[in-house]
């Protein structure tokens, strides 16, 4: 699965991924860990999380990375004598560093 089915798939209030698909999320008010059951779309408790887990907003902001990155790529492939696109592009990519 690539990073951009993951954040696609991800219900509602999800916060993390794990390497076996299933996507969970912390629940600050009974200060457990839960799981999504893909099928039901329900959150259940669970009392611990094997392997490792990914954070949905750093998938979210590789995405964005990747993205300038290749918006930038493109630009300077056009270049011809005209150097405006890297400009352009630069711009992009910094202010999505910003961010």
């Amino acid at each position: 699965m690539n990073n951009k089915d993951i954040l696609n798939g991800a219900p509602d209030s999800a916060t993390h991924w794990d390497y076996g698909g299933d996507y969970v999320r912390y629940n600050s008010s009974s200060y457990r860990w839960e799981f999504c059951d893909i099928d039901t779309k329900a959150w259940a408790p669970t009392c611990a999380i094997e392997g490792d887990i990914r954070a949905l907003a750093d998938i979210k902001r590789i995405e964005e990375l990747k993205k300038a990155l290749e918006e930038l790529l493109d630009a300077t492939g056009d270049l011809d004598d005209d150097y405006s696109y890297v400009a352009v592009a630069e711009g992009k990519a910094l202010k999505v560093l910003e961010e």
